[in-house]
Order: C-alpha cells, then structure tokens, then sequence
C-alpha cells in the first residue's frame, strides 16, 4: 500500500513535468499565457551499526516532495493553480518497524480579476489532506488504533476577497467571506468526534475569515525559499481563537541536483486535541536532509 503511493506521486509529478515539456511550443505560440514550473526533491539518510558499543539501531529513511504551479493570464484574467505533495518514512531494521516521518496533500485554486494594478478580485478554493495512515506513538502496537488517514481530516475552503501583489516573489490574500469544512470520512475517527467533529458526524462547516500570505525568492542563484502563512477565525463562535498555519521551506543548492532542505510547519488549530487528554496546543515539525532535487 504505501510503495503504490510513492509510485503514484512521483507518476503525478512526472506526468505534469512531461506535459510542461511537450506543450512548450504551444506555450510560446500563445504568447506564453501558461506559466508552468515545479520541483522534485528527494532527501534520503541511512544509519548502520556493527559492534557499536554505545548502541543504536540500523535505519534508513527518506522523504520524497515536489510541487507544481500552473498559471494562466489573459487580459485582466488569472488563474492560478498549486499542488503540494509530501511523504516521508522511517524504516527499522531490528524491530521491522515503519514510521511515517511526512504526508501531506496541498492543492490550491484562485482566480482572480485585476482591479489596480497591485490589487485583485480573487475566489480562492483549497484542499488539505494526507495518503496514509497516522499513529500517535510508535512502534505500532495495534493498527486499528489510528489518528488520522486519507480524507480524515481533509479541510476544504472556499473564500471570496481581495489579492495584493505588489510583485511577483509575494501574494497577500485577504477574505472576510469564507468557509472551512473538517471532512472526516473514517467512521471510527468521526464517531470519536476527532478534529472537532461531532461525533458520528463527518463534516464541521465554520465560516469566517482568513488570510493567506505567500512568499517565495531565490537569493544569490542558490537559496530557495519558500513561505506560507495562513490564518482563519471562525466569526460565529470565538473569534479569538485563530487557526495558524506557518511553514517555511529552505533549500540551499550545493550542486545543480544536490540540496540541503530545511522545512518547518508550525501549526495550531483550536479543535484539535494532541491527545483525548490534552487540548489544542502548538504543534511542531521539522524535517532537515541532503538529498537530490529537479527544478522544472
């Protein structure tokens, strides 16, 4: 199950990567009112010990990413489209035990029509979710005791507000208008009413409003980065409590393939318990390698 999702993610990727490469020409004939681009990035490690006497255990892990942006402009039109892929996995040779290190699913839709020239009038729909299952400790004890799966949680968004792009490294998206929908589609979570849920139900509709930031540079033909902060309260029951995405992704070139990555998510959501005795809190993750990667 989880190498036929590793095989699907990188057909997808591959797939977009070809269409780039085949409808070049007609790109170019069209006076290049598509703009596509991506990466691929694949960070191994792998740890092994012989008669090491301060011990350890033989491992190997790796994290396979990419993203792909398709942007069409006409006239005072834009469309731009965003996929984000991610998973990652830990893998112990001693006690034959695979860890989920990444998973993550991102794909992102805007239209916008320009009102000046930095401003647009923007509808934004949104997509997050993950390919596998997700577990609170491990080793695995018992599999049925899962916290997380495919499309449980998948949060879904809808908004209407205005775009600032000043230029083209930094996007501001502001909307007063918007709803967010926590799908829950595995009946054992949603009866356990997780992620905030009720319980046996497999939807939480929240409307309210949000703020979306993106940034992205290259400094000195080397440094990649990458940042991305989202925020969205729920004006209908406690505003105050704001839900905070940040993530920032930084890849340094040492090579034309070769890249040290450095990504980190902060993320807090306030109807998300850590666990059935805690309540919301920060939740972090940060995931630091060397490994080859293909811009496109």
């Amino acid at each position: 199950m989880k190498l036929r999702l590793i095989v699907v993610f990188a057909m997808i990727l591959c797939s977009l990567q070809l269409y780039a490469q085949s409808d070049s020409t007609s790109i170019e004939e069209s006076k290049k009112t598509w703009d596509m681009g991506g990466k691929i990035s694949l960070t191994m490690s792998q740890t092994s010990y012989s008669n090491w006497a301060s011990g350890g255990q033989n491992s190997i892990s790796g994290v396979l990413a990419g993203s792909v942006r398709l942007k069409h402009e006409a006239k005072k039109l834009s469309w731009e489209n965003t996929l984000e892929l991610a998973y990652g996995t830990l893998y112990q040779f001693e006690e034959s035990d695979r860890r989920k290190t990444d998973d993550k699913i991102d794909f992102a839709t805007k239209l916008g029509y320009a009102a000046s020239k930095s401003w647009n009038y923007t509808i934004l729909a949104q997509l997050k979710t993950q390919f596998d299952r997700g577990y609170k400790s491990y080793p695995i004890e018992d599999k049925s005791k899962y916290t997380s799966m495919f499309m449980s949680p998948a949060y879904l968004t809808f908004s209407i507000g205005m775009d600032y792009k000043p230029n083209k490294d930094l996007s501001v998206y502001i909307s007063p208008l918007s709803l967010r929908n926590t799908i829950v589609l595995d009946d054992t979570l949603s009866h356990k009413g997780a992620f905030g849920v009720t319980p046996d139900s497999h939807m939480l509709s929240e409307y309210g409003a949000m703020i979306k930031a993106t940034y992205g540079k290259t400094f000195f033909e080397k440094i990649q980065l990458k940042s991305k902060v989202e925020l969205f309260s729920n004006l209908e029951y406690d505003p105050q409590n704001i839900n905070v995405n940040v993530e920032v992704d930084i890849g340094i070139k040492t090579t034309s393939w070769l890249t040290t990555r450095l990504y980190t998510q902060l993320l807090y959501d306030d109807n998300v318990k850590v666990s059935e005795d805690e309540g919301p809190a920060l939740q972090v993750k940060e995931v630091l390698g060397i490994g080859l990667s293909y811009s496109f």
